[in-house]
C-alpha cells in the first residue's frame, strides 16, 4: 500500500449528474489495463457503481501517462475528464488531466513548450539548477513594474520610477557594471514609451477601461490542474467578456504565424483556460501578447488552438509524472538523473543545454554514496511537496492546498484552517507599495485559527475559491477578531470594500520552499569533495593552531565553549538545553569576539523571525567603544519595530548609487537574516564572501533545507536542543526512515531529522571531542521545576548557576508571598503541582476538557488575586497556559473571558507555540480522557524522550501547574514518574 495514497480526495466537489454527455468532470479511476484500453472508475466517492472509460481516442501519450500513474500510485486516482461522453455503456474522452488537484504553474507548463514541440526535461533543470536574476531578469521585472505603475497612473513619467526600479532588486543591480547599468536603462527608456504610448492610445479609447483592468490577479483551475497570476486581466462582468494581456520584455524569436513565440503562446492560452474554468465556459475571452520592445505591431492577438491545448495537458501531465518519479520511484526502476544525456537536450535552447549539461556533469562526478544520497533526498523533498499539494486525510492529517477547495466550511474551522465571513473595513495605501487591508469579523462574531503574523495567506470572495480571483497576502498584524494584510498586488479594486462583500482567509502554500531545497541539493553537489566529506560527516574537522581570542568581561562560566567554538576550523556543534543562555549569552559574546578580534564577515541565521529578533537583542547589547552596525535581511512587517532601522531596505533607502550599497555591504561585517529570506537574497553571496555562519534553532531545520547553504562558508557554528520539538515534516516516522543500506552504514537514520541532531550523533560516536559541546548551566528553571527535565531529558547533566548569579533557583516559593488567607495556600508555597482533573461532563470530544478548562480560569483568577494582594507586578511574561489541542485553546479563552480576565496578559497556545519562550508560570491543560490519546500529546523520539513534554515543563521561571487524569497519564511511563515527584492536589 502507498503511504502516501490517503490524500485528500474530492468529496465535497459537486459532481454533474451522470448523463450520456458531460462535457466534463472529475472521475476516481481504480484501475487501468492498457491491453484492453479500459479504464474502471467511478463518479462519485461515495457510489461503488463502476464505469468503463474507452482510452481509443486518447493519443499513445496520454495513455501512457496513465499507465505510470498507476505504477506510481494506487487507487482510486482522481482525473478530471474533458470531453466526456457515453456510448453504449462505455465511456469516452477527448483528455484527462491527472491529478487534478496537483495545481502546476502556468509558466511551468509553457515554458516546457517551443518552435520543436515538448521538452518537459526543461522543468527537471530548472527545478534543480538555481540562475541568479541577471540582465534579462531585471529588464522583465522592470518592465512589469512599468505596465503596473501606468495603468494606476497613466501620467507617471519615467523619471518617477526609476528609483523604483533600484529599491526592488538593489542588490541584483549591484552586481552590474557601468556599461551595463548604462545599457539597462536604455533598454527599460524604450520599454517605458511604448507601453506608455499604448495605453494612451488603446486604454480608454476602445472597449478597455483602466479602471476594470485587474493587475497580476491570481486564480486556480481544477479542471486543468493548473495555477497562474496574469499580467492584466480586463473584467467585464455584465457582458461576460474578459480580455487577457501577457507581458513580454524579450523579442520575439522564431516566432509562429501570429508573430508570437510559441511558449508565450502556450502561456496564454493556459490563461484562457484558468479564466474559462473560473467564469464559465460561456465567457467571451480575447487574449493579446505585449512585445514592449517593439514600437511597431507591439500587441499580438493570440488565438486558441485546440490542437496545441491537448499537447499542453501532456506536458503538465508529464511534469505531475516526473514529480511522481521522485517521490515513489520503485528500487527497480532507473533513476532519471542516471538515464539523461547530453542528447536528452539536443532540441532545447541553448541556455537550457548548457545548465543541464552542467547539471548532468555534477550529478555524473559524484561517487556511490554521494549519488544516494541525492536520490534519497530528493525522493524526500518531492514527497513533502506531494503532501504541501494534496494534503492527507488518513494517517495524520495534514493541511495541503487542495484543501482549500476539497474540505467543506465546517471541517476549515473543525482543522482552525480558515477566518472565513471577514468584512474589509478599511484599506491602507501606502506610497510605492502594495496595499493593506482591514479585516474583521461581523459583530459578536470570534473564529479561533492557526494563523501568526508572518504567514503567507490567500483572501478570496466566498463562497467557492475555484470561481473567483484569489488575493495572495502576508499577515502583517492580528488582534482578536481583527486581521490586517498586506496584499502581494499593487492593486485592490475600491469598489470591491464598497460592495460589504464576505471574504475567507486561509494558508497559501508556495513551491519555491521545495525548489530551494533541490536546488540546494545541487549545491552541496558542486562543492569540492572535501567540503563534502565535512558535511556528511564523513571526513573529520580541523582544529586551528591559534584561535581567536576572547573579549575581555566574557563571562567564565561560558569562556571554555567559546575558545572552543574559537579554534574550530570547519564546524561545531553546540547543543544548549533551555535557558542555557544560547542567544542571550553564547550568540553574544561569540560574535563580540569575531568582530572584535578578527576580521570576519559573520552571517547569522535562525529558523524563526522571532529568534532572530533576540539575535539583534544580543548584538545591540554588546558594550563597544566603536559603533557595531548590523544589516537584517527580512521583511519590516516580520521584524520587530526597534530593529527595522537594520534593515538593509532601510539602510538604503536614501542611497542614489550602486556604490553607496556596495560600500555598505562591504563594510559591514554582521547580517542576520532567517533561513528563508537569506534564500531568497542569493545574490549577497555574490557581492560579499563570509567567513563563518551561525546557526541558531538548528535542531528545527531539516538536512534538505540547510545543506545547500553550508558550502558557503569556511566554517558553521550550529546550535540547537534536539531534545525539543524536531523540525516539522509532513510525512510519518515510518515513512522518513531510511531504507538504503549505504546511508544507514554512515549513520543516517531518518530523513525528518535534522541536520544538527544527525552530525551530533555522528560527532559523539566518532569520539570528535573538538567540534561538539553541550551547554550545562541554565538560568531559567528553579532548580525543583530543572530536576525532572536533567534527570529524564538531558542525562542529569543540567545544574543552575552559582549561588552569586542564581538566588531566585534556590530559594522557597513561599519567600517570596506573605501568606494568603484569600486562595488556596499550595499555590504560593508549592512549585511543581499536580491535580487530577476528572473530565465527568456529558461532553466527551476528544480534543476538549471542560472540567480542565474552568479549573485554569480559576487558578489564573486566584493568582492574580495573589499578586495584587502581594502588589507583584503582572506582565504578559507573568503566566502562560499550554494544551495541546486548539479547541482546547479556545474552550480555556471562554473560561478566562466569562471570569473577566485579560487574555492580552495570558497566553494559551500549544507547546510548538512556545517552543523558544518562557513564562515565571507555565499552566499545562493535558486534555485527553482516553489512554488511545497520549500518542496524540506525546512526541517520543527514538530514544523514548517525549519532546513535547520537555518544551511544555521547560518554558517555566518559577512554577508549573500539570492538570490531567491521572489514570489516563499514568499509562504513559514519563508522565508517571512525572506525577509521582508532583505535590498533588485533589479537586
Amino acid at each position: 500500500m502507498n503511504p502516501l495514497e490517503s490524500t485528500l480526495s474530492g468529496k465535497n466537489v459537486q459532481e454533474p449528474p451522470k448523463s450520456k454527455s458531460l462535457k466534463s468532470a472529475r472521475i476516481h479511476a481504480i484501475h487501468f489495463a492498457p491491453e484492453d484500453k479500459m479504464l474502471r472508475f467511478y463518479l462519485l466517492e461515495n457510489q461503488q457503481d463502476e464505469q468503463l472509460l474507452t482510452t481509443e481516442k486518447l493519443s499513445d501519450k496520454t495513455q501512457k501517462q496513465l499507465s505510470q500513474i498507476f505504477n506510481y500510485l494506487q487507487g482510486p486516482i482522481d482525473l478530471y475528464v474533458h470531453g466526456f461522453t457515453q456510448k453504449d455503456s462505455v465511456w469516452e474522452a477527448d483528455a484527462i488531466v491527472l491529478l487534478p488537484d496537483y495545481l502546476i504553474d502556468v509558466t511551468s507548463v509553457a515554458s516546457c513548450f517551443n518552435h520543436q514541440g515538448s521538452q518537459v526535461l526543461k522543468q527537471l533543470v530548472s527545478n534543480f539548477w538555481y540562475n541568479p536574476p541577471g540582465f534579462s531578469t531585471l529588464i522583465g521585472t522592470s518592465v512589469n513594474l512599468f505596465l503596473d505603475e501606468l495603468i494606476l497612473n497613466p501620467n507617471l513619467k519615467l523619471e518617477d520610477l526609476i528609483h523604483q526600479l533600484f529599491k526592488h532588486n538593489p542588490l541584483a543591480f549591484s552586481l552590474f557594471d557601468d556599461v551595463q547599468v548604462e545599457k539597462f536603462y536604455d533598454t527599460v527608456r524604450q520599454h517605458f514609451y511604448n507601453i506608455k504610448t499604448l495605453i494612451d492610445s488603446r486604454f480608454n479609447v476602445e472597449e478597455i477601461q483602466l479602471k476594470d483592468c485587474l493587475l497580476e490577479p491570481s486564480f486556480y483551475s481544477v479542471q486543468y490542474g493548473i495555477q497562474g497570476r496574469l499580467d492584466v486581466l480586463y473584467e467585464n462582468s455584465e457582458k461576460a467578456f474578459y480580455w487577457i494581456l501577457e507581458l513580454k520584455s524579450g523579442k520575439p524569436y522564431l516566432p509562429n504565424k501570429y508573430g508570437i513565440n510559441t511558449d508565450h503562446h502556450a502561456q496564454i492560452m493556459l490563461y484562457y483556460l484558468l479564466i474559462q474554468s473560473v467564469y464559465g465556459a460561456d465567457s467571451h475571452i480575447k487574449c493579446h501578447v505585449l512585445y514592449s520592445s517593439q514600437t511597431e505591431n507591439s500587441l499580438r492577438f493570440a488565438p486558441t488552438l485546440e490542437d496545441i491545448i491537448h499537447e499542453l495537458i501532456q506536458i503538465r501531465n508529464s511534469i505531475i509524472l516526473m514529480h511522481l518519479h521522485l517521490a515513489f520511484r520503485k528500487k527497480q526502476d532507473a533513476f532519471i538523473f542516471d538515464s539523461l544525456n547530453d542528447k536528452h537536450f539536443s532540441s532545447s535552447e541553448s541556455y537550457t543545454k548548457r545548465d543541464a549539461g552542467f547539471l548532468l556533469n555534477i550529478y555524473k562526478s559524484l561517487n556511490s554514496f554521494e549519488k544516494e544520497y541525492f536520490k534519497v533526498f530528493s525522493g524526500f523533498i518531492a514527497r513533502e511537496q506531494f503532501i504541501a499539494k494534496l494534503g492527507r486525510a488518513n494517517i495524520q492529517y495534514t493541511e495541503g492546498l487542495a484543501s482549500l477547495w476539497l474540505l467543506s466550511e465546517s471541517e476549515k474551522i473543525e482543522f482552525f484552517m480558515i477566518l472565513p465571513g471577514l468584512e474589509i473595513s478599511s484599506m491602507l495605501t501606502p506610497r510605492d507599495d502594495y496595499p493593506i487591508l482591514i479585516l474583521k469579523f461581523p459583530q459578536d462574531v470570534s473564529i479561533l485559527s492557526n494563523f501568526r503574523v508572518g504567514d503567507t495567506l490567500v483572501l478570496y470572495e466566498q463562497p467557492d475559491i475555484l470561481q473567483v480571483q484569489v488575493y495572495k497576502c502576508t499577515l502583517i498584524e492580528q488582534f482578536p477578531s481583527e486581521y490586517h494584510i498586506r496584499l502581494r498586488t499593487r492593486q485592490f479594486p475600491n469598489l470591491t470594500i464598497a460592495q460589504s462583500k464576505k471574504w475567507n482567509l486561509e494558508h497559501d502554500s508556495m513551491d519555491r520552499n521545495f525548489t530551494t531545497q533541490f536546488q540546494g541539493l545541487t549545491e552541496f553537489c558542486q562543492s569540492d569533495e572535501t567540503k563534502r566529506n565535512l558535511l556528511l560527516g564523513l571526513q573529520e574537522p580541523g582544529i586551528l593552531n591559534t584561535g581567536i581570542p576572547l573579549i575581555e568581561n566574557t563571562p567564565l562560566l561560558i569562556q571554555s565553549v567559546l575558545q572552543k567554538i574559537l579554534k574550530s576550523k570547519d564546524y561545531f556543534l553546540l547543543w544548549g538545553p533551555p535557558g542555557s543562555g544560547k542567544t542571550s549569552m553564547v550568540i553574544k559574546y561569540l560574535t563580540a569576539s569575531l568582530y572584535l578580534n578578527s576580521k570576519e564577515s559573520i552571517l547569522l541565521l535562525a529558523y524563526t523571525n522571532r529568534a532572530v529578533d533576540e539575535i539583534c537583542e544580543a548584538i545591540e547589547s554588546i558594550n563597544l567603544s566603536s559603533d557595531l552596525d548590523f544589516i537584517r535581511i527580512g521583511s519590516r512587517y516580520a521584524v520587530h519595530p526597534k530593529f527595522r532601522k537594520n534593515l538593509l531596505e532601510e539602510k538604503i533607502s536614501g542611497f542614489k548609487t550602486r556604490k553607496e550599497l556596495q560600500k555598505l555591504i562591504n563594510s559591514t561585517r554582521i547580517v542576520t537574516a532567517t533561513l528563508a529570506s537569506i534564500q531568497g537574497k542569493r545574490e549577497l553571496f555574490q557581492l560579499k564572501n563570509f567567513d563563518t555562519v551561525i546557526i541558531d534553532e538548528a535542531s528545527q531545520i531539516l538536512e534538505s533545507q540547510l545543506i545547500g547553504i553550508l558550502p558557503r562558508f569556511k566554517r558553521f557554528i550550529l546550535i540547537g536542543d534536539h531534545m525539543q520539538l524536531p523540525a516539522v515534516t509532513a510525512q510519518t516516522e515510518e515513512e522518513s526512515k531510511i531504507q538504503s543500506d549505504l546511508l544507514v552504514q554512515q549513520g543516517f537514520k531518518s530523513l525528518s531529522t535534522s541536520y544538527f541532531e544527525r552530525m551530533l550523533n555522528t560527532v559523539q560516536q566518532k569520539n570528535w571531542i573538538h567540534c561538539y559541546d553541550m551547554l550545562h548551566f541554565q538560568g531559567r528553571m528553579h532548580r525543583h521545576l530543572m530536576q525532572f527535565p536533567s534527570r529524564f531529558f538531558y542525562q542529569e547533566k543540567l545544574q543552575t548557576l552559582p549561588d552569586e548569579f542564581g538566588f531566585r533557583q534556590l530559594e522557597n516559593y513561599s519567600e517570596k508571598f506573605n501568606k494568603t488567607k484569600s486562595i488556596s495556600s499550595w499555590l504560593c508555597t508549592e512549585r511543581i503541582v499536580f491535580i487530577d482533573c476528572k473530565n465527568e461532563t456529558d461532553s466527551m470530544q476528544a480534543k476538549i476538557n471542560l472540567p480542565e478548562a474552568i479549573l485554569v480560569a480559576q487558578i489564573v483568577q486566584s493568582l492574580f488575586k495573589m499578586y495584587q494582594e502581594q502588589q507583584i507586578n503582572w506582565t504578559n511574561l507573568t503566566l502562560g497556559v499550554i494544551t495541546p489541542f486548539r479547541a482546547q485553546i479556545a474552550l480555556i479563552k471562554q473560561q478566562l473571558q466569562l471570569l473577566a480576565l485579560d487574555e492580552n496578559l495570558i497566553t494559551v497556545d500549544t507547546a510548538e507555540r512556545y517552543q523558544g519562550g518562557s513564562r515565571d508560570i507555565i499552566i499545562l491543560s493535558t486534555v485527553i480522557s482516553d489512554p488511545s490519546q497520549m500518542i496524540q500529546i506525546s512526541s517520543v523520539n527514538a530514544d523514548g524522550v517525549d519532546r513535547k513534554l520537555n518544551v511544555a515543563l521547560t518554558r517555566a521561571r518559577d512554577q508549573i501547574i500539570l492538570i490531567g487524569n491521572e489514570d489516563i497519564l499514568n499509562t504513559s511511563s514519563i508522565y508517571k514518574n512525572l506525577i509521582e515527584s508532583y505535590y498533588k492536589v485533589k479537586v
